[in-house]
């Protein structure tokens, strides 16, 4: 295939990615792609409800559809329920058929996202081969299989291959393209009000100082760090001078402040941890990201939100957020952050990776390995350079190997 000779314009393109909010994240390279190739091809996106603030307001995206899924089976269980989604249902087949569609591309491929563009009327639907729940007999042209458990392949690359059948696959490497073609991880619009929003919150944070971010928070129980971890690390950087900034959704307040009670024990550097735990929305994170110097978190939204924002062209004031992301059950260079400005850690046990959201050997050995002296030690490397920055590391402890 010539890369460089794309196929007609299609008239209008529909993105089909419901969920969740990393893979949100990680399909937006496929967006700039397409805006790339074809700056006036109209584009659509297909989202649910819940990771639907991820995306508006998007330059990018003429027309976004938001499927209330969730809603509409919760109500589909009472007799007047069900007749009121019917309708709500049939209305949005009817507005996804409005709109004219001549391609779908459907990242997710499962039979929630696949039926959309089969019952809307879209004349080439594509999407993988072999997808679970028989996702690909609604497709018109099948690309090859997406092993959502390939631990080698960036699952951004997967996405992107998805443009293929439209002959507009880059020109340059998967790996270096984002750093090649300018816009190619595009963010939404950020409000006015949004950057005085973050202002307000961090009013009393003293920019000349490093500002790291730590996201413990994950949906997953097999992803996470233990606390005590966590506050190590926290200790480390605001002994060093850092000022922290603990992130995570309302859901999450509790787990923040006991981790906040166990940072507490030394008041003089707990007065430069800043608690934003359920105070920032999705979008809030789009206007936060450029303001720090490094962001620390499991494989989760926030990891995925700050290595978009590393993307994005440089603006006055604005800053590329170092990422150091802690890897247990997935994999790092499925998910990993994208740049070698950053950093993925997992202690490579022979379980791993196991791509479950529980352990199944009941040990969380994975993330429990990952000793807060590893992360520290890269965070030396990561801040150092730039800062001068000098982490108080435990005297009495090396640095265990095996960290990639």
């Amino acid at each position: 295939m010539d890369n460089s000779m794309p196929q007609k314009l299609p008239q209008k393109i529909l993105i089909v990615r419901l969920s969740a909010h990393g893979d949100v994240i990680q399909t937006l390279p496929l967006l700039g792609l397409l805006k790339a190739r074809w700056p006036g091809v109209s584009v659509g996106w297909l989202v649910e409800a819940d990771a639907a603030p991820l995306l508006e307001n998007h330059p990018a995206i003429d027309r976004l559809h938001i499927s209330h899924r969730k809603q509409w089976l919760k109500r589909a269980k009472s007799i007047t329920g069900a007749f009121t989604v019917i309708r709500e249902v049939r209305g949005f087949i009817r507005e996804l058929k409005e709109e004219g569609y001549t391609v779908a591309l459907d990242v997710q491929g499962l039979f929630k996202s696949a039926v959309w563009p089969w019952l809307s009327s879209i004349p080439r639907r594509i999407g993988y081969r072999a997808t679970r729940e028989w996702a690909d007999v609604f497709y018109t042209e099948k690309q090859p299989p997406h092993n959502l458990k390939d631990p080698e392949i960036p699952a951004f690359i997967k996405f992107m291959e998805l443009a293929e059948p439209l002959g507009i696959l880059p020109e340059t490497p998967w790996q270096s393209w984002l750093g090649d073609i300018e816009n190619s991880y595009p963010l939404p619009l950020v409000s006015k009000e949004t950057y005085q929003h973050i202002d307000n919150l961090m009013a009393g944070i003293v920019s000349d100082r490093p500002i790291a971010a730590l996201a413990p928070a994950t949906r997953w129980t097999s992803k996470e760090w233990p606390p005590g971890s966590w506050c190590s690390v926290a200790k480390a950087l605001l002994r060093s001078g850092c000022q922290v900034i603990l992130l995570g959704g309302p859901g999450d307040r509790l787990m923040a402040e006991k981790l906040c009670q166990s940072i507490a024990t030394e008041p003089e550097s707990y007065k430069n941890l800043l608690n934003l735990t359920g105070k920032t929305t999705w979008i809030d994170l789009y206007a936060l990201f450029p303001r720090i110097d490094l962001l620390i978190g499991p494989d989760s939204a926030p990891l995925h939100i700050a290595n978009a924002v590393a993307y994005q062209p440089a603006a006055q004031h604005n800053k590329k957020p170092r990422i150091i992301g802690l890897f247990g059950p997935t994999a790092p260079r499925r998910t990993g952050p994208v740049g070698d400005q950053h950093k993925a850690l997992s202690v490579n046990l022979p379980c791993q990776p196991c791509f479950e959201r529980i352990c199944p050997l009941k040990t969380n050995a994975c993330m429990g390995e990952l000793l807060p002296e590893q992360v520290l030690s890269v965070v030396q490397e990561q801040l150092a350079l730039s800062k001068n920055l000098v982490l108080p590391l435990p005297a009495d402890q090396e640095i265990p190997h095996g960290a990639s």
